[in-house]
């Protein structure tokens, strides 16, 4: 039996780090038991008091790219981050608030790879009217089964 998702893109050739601060609330993790990523929060690194969440994506893990945009270079590493982090949300690892902190991440890391400051506005703001409609749990990738 052979038991897959479709409609991804891509695949990650290695592993990918990077992290971000998030409120403690919105953090529901344990020791997440993920096959294709792991997360780690650093309590003790602080910006504003919000604890640093640390994730490493594992080589084999597949994402879909950028919605409704051209995926570029400028853009493909945000994605990864955004796709991600709203996967790890629907999958109730961290609170569906999460998403705005994801959003927001996703234009600063557009503009900080070369993408046009005025580009990387617009794509905040589509995801801004969204409003992380796509991390709810509803929006989990059905599993096929070929027997």
């Amino acid at each position: 039996m052979i038991r897959f998702r479709k409609s991804y893109k891509y695949q990650l050739a290695s592993d990918y780090k990077f992290h971000f601060y998030a409120p403690a609330d919105c953090l529901n993790f344990n020791e997440a038991d993920q096959a294709f990523y792991s997360v780690y929060c650093d309590e003790s690194t602080c910006v504003d008091i919000l604890p640093k969440v640390n994730i490493t994506i594992k080589r084999g893990y597949c994402w879909d790219g950028c919605t409704w945009i051209k995926d570029t270079e400028h853009n493909m590493e945000a994605g990864l981050m955004h796709d991600l982090l709203y996967q790890a949300i629907r999958e109730r690892i961290f609170a569906h608030e999460l998403y705005k902190i994801a959003d927001s991440d996703f234009q600063r890391n557009c503009i900080k790879r070369g993408t046009h400051f005025l580009a990387a506005a617009f794509y905040y703001k589509v995801l801004c009217l969204l409003k992380g409609k796509y991390a709810r749990p509803k929006n989990i990738k059905k599993v096929l089964l070929i027997a």
